[in-house]
């Protein structure tokens, strides 16, 4: 009996470890699998899309966390290359959420980097900046200069967004060390690129076109269309700033045709936008206006609110060099209502300082008509002096009056300031408030759960004992029975004892005894079940019943003498026999079960 009480230790033991190894080298082939992904995506699309498109049919049959994971992933990537804003943001998700469950950091933060991109596409620049952080931290943390390559880009790109230059700059030069190093010529590409985009801001042309043909070349060494087509973009805008335009317009009918090719409906809308621009500076009006509607529409589709303000403000531009007031003051409302939604506080004192200089140019008019009516005046007849005078004194007056107004307005202003500051200490103390409160409330909710968990533990240790004592109360009153029989043998009551131990060790005994005992605690548990589930078989509602008591896959496998593979299937065919959807747990269903 020790022999093989140390036996099934020791293969226990072995059978552990080895699914340890097993498991931590299935961790490892993922991060392999995953780094080849991206090379092979990076320079050949139709060998990425077969492969991605192979591990989505695999995860039919096979639906294990790793495999959902690499598939989501692989669809993230493909979705960035074909600029597919709104699918990049949904798989990026579905991958995150099952990386964190997995405890994939590494996976995590690279995902919150494409995150992050997707978020500055959809100008969500305070998310972008969250998830940013989180990679910031964790990669500069392990020294990971691959991924930090890409995250001082993403951050870089962030910054230029938002109108930082200096500190999107200084990014970009973080990566064009890391990629130098390593000799990245795509990263080297990119470096140019961005770079040339920031003298093309500060209308430095001649440097910018220098920064963009760089970033072609590297393009070009390595095939990467996409890059290339938005590097001609760029060249194609600044050429139009040169005033080259039919070789503006060349360039971007390469880039467009790059676009068709590979579907990419992001570049489509930068290219629509640069041909309206290049048409309406060389006067071809009707042209310029059908490329701007043709871009709004894309913009839209897209869900890009910053390709839709820009092609606001482009149509507005166009409208108004055609004479079509009207219309043009419609679409620049559009433009700074949208652009508020954008930027904020930052279009609001755009608008107050067009307004301030409005009022001082109405002000500067009517002081010039008020001279030249004077001098007027003075030159009719000098018989009109008296009148001279009194409109001078009218004059003088009503600029007194002006300033005691306006001294009296900024009083006012002040006072506002002062109301609006208590205002705000007493929102923050309502808010400090509020949270007190919440966390109060947290605690108790925390406290609760304990004692719950506590409860619930107290259960299953009370239907164990109970278990264990209605077994032993059987066996030793069995045991009592025969050995009472004086008159019979000691090899008929060796027989009778073995027959005890032998009927003892029938589960489905076992099980009766242990649902009497469950019943007990948890009454009418089965008749709800199978009432509200008839198509539950006895052995479903058996997983259900040790799922309501807590138990772990290994004591419910122990007790029904089944390895854990098939309690997994076991498992899997009861939540569809439940119908649940994949994201409700069955652990948590079943024990919140309403009886």
């Amino acid at each position: 009996m020790k022999l093989r009480l140390f036996l099934s230790i020791f293969l226990f033991t072995v059978f552990f470890s080895c699914k340890k190894d097993i498991s931590l080298q299935k961790k490892s082939d993922l991060n392999n699998q995953i780094k080849s992904f991206d090379s092979i995506a990076a320079n050949d699309r139709a060998k990425a899309k077969f492969i991605s498109d192979g591990v989505f049919d695999e995860i039919k049959r096979d639906t294990s966390a790793i495999l959902q994971l690499k598939a989501y992933y692989y669809k993230t990537r493909l979705e960035i290359i074909e600029g597919n804003v709104e699918q990049t943001g949904t798989y990026a998700q579905q991958a995150l959420d099952i990386a964190k469950k997995l405890k994939e950091e590494q996976l995590v933060n690279q995902l919150y980097i494409i995150l992050g991109n997707y978020y500055v596409q959809k100008n969500e620049y305070s998310k972008a900046a969250a998830v940013y952080l989180k990679a910031q931290n964790y990669f500069e943390q392990n020294n990971d200069s691959e991924n930090l390559s890409a995250l001082y880009n993403a951050m870089g790109i962030f910054y230029f967004e938002t109108g930082d230059l200096q500190n999107s700059r200084n990014y970009f030069d973080k990566t064009y060390f890391i990629y130098n190093q390593k000799g990245n010529v795509r990263g080297k590409g990119l470096y140019y690129a961005n770079v040339g985009n920031i003298y093309m801001i500060t209308e430095d042309y001649l440097k910018a076109l220098e920064y963009q043909e760089r970033a072609l070349k590297n393009f070009e060494k390595i095939k990467d269309s996409v890059s290339m087509a938005s590097c001609m973009i760029n060249i194609s805008n600044i050429e139009s700033n040169l005033k080259n335009y039919d070789k503006a317009l060349a360039v971007l009918n390469d880039a467009w045709n790059m676009a068709e090719k590979g579907n990419n409906s992001r570049l489509k809308e930068r290219i629509l936008l640069n041909y309206s621009i290049i048409y309406s500076s060389k006067g071809n009006l009707d042209k310029a206006y059908d490329y701007t509607e043709r871009h709004i529409a894309y913009a839209k589709d897209l869900d890009y609110p910053k390709g839709v303000m820009n092609g606001y403000d482009q149509m507005a531009g166009v409208l108004n060099k055609k004479g079509d007031f009207k219309n043009t003051a419609t679409y620049l409302k559009r433009y700074y209502e949208l652009k508020d939604s954008i930027y904020g506080s930052e279009v609001k004192q755009r608008i107050e300082e067009l307004k301030w200089s409005n009022e001082f140019e109405k002000s500067k008019m009517e002081r010039e008509l008020l001279k030249s009516k004077y001098d007027i005046e003075k030159e009719r007849s000098t018989s009109l002096l008296f009148l001279s005078l009194l409109v001078i004194f009218t004059s003088i007056l009503v600029i007194g009056l002006g300033w005691l107004l306006y001294r009296n307005k900024k009083k006012s202003l002040k006072l506002i300031e002062i109301d609006n500051e208590r205002l705000h200490e007493k929102i923050e103390l309502e808010r400090i408030k509020t949270e007190k409160e919440k966390a109060e409330n947290d605690l108790l909710k925390v406290k609760a759960d304990r004692q719950l968990l506590e409860l619930e533990s107290k259960n299953r240790e009370i239907t164990s004992m109970s278990l264990q004592l209605l077994a032993k109360n059987k066996i030793m009153s069995q045991i009592s029975k025969v050995i009472d029989k004086k008159k019979k043998s000691t090899a008929e009551i060796e027989a009778e004892l073995k027959s005890i131990l032998f009927q003892n060790q029938n589960q489905e005994k076992d099980w009766e005894q242990f649902k009497e005992v469950f019943e007990n605690i948890h009454p009418g548990f089965y008749e709800k079940l199978k009432e509200k589930y008839p198509q539950l078989t006895a052995t479903d509602c058996r997983i259900c019943a040790y799922i309501r008591i807590r138990m772990s896959l290994n004591e419910v496998a122990g007790l029904m003498n089944i390895s854990l593979q098939s309690l997994h299937t076991s498992r899997y065919r009861i939540r569809k026999k439940l119908k649940l959807d994949t994201d409700i747990n069955l652990d948590d269903f079943i024990l919140n079960f309403e009886l």
